[in-house]
């Protein structure tokens, strides 16, 4: 089984591999601190909130400048 930092993938991540590979290396990470199945999945549940959260607030800005 491979650890938590390694890779298996031999295929870049579409566009942006960088960023693609930071953020699936930070969720590794935060996943390997958990102590359980229920409590990876719930680091899960929260990083998408966070991002669905951040991209909202993010589009919402993009709109209200547009119609100015």
């Amino acid at each position: 089984m491979p650890t938590p930092d390694s890779d298996r993938r031999t295929r870049a991540r579409g566009h942006f591999p960088r960023i693609w590979n930071l953020m699936y290396g930070l969720l590794r990470k935060l996943a390997s601190h958990a102590e359980t199945f229920y409590g990876a999945v719930g680091i899960f549940m929260i990083a998408g909130i966070v991002i669905a959260v951040l991209a909202t607030l993010g589009f919402s800005e993009l709109a209200e400048r547009v119609l100015k």
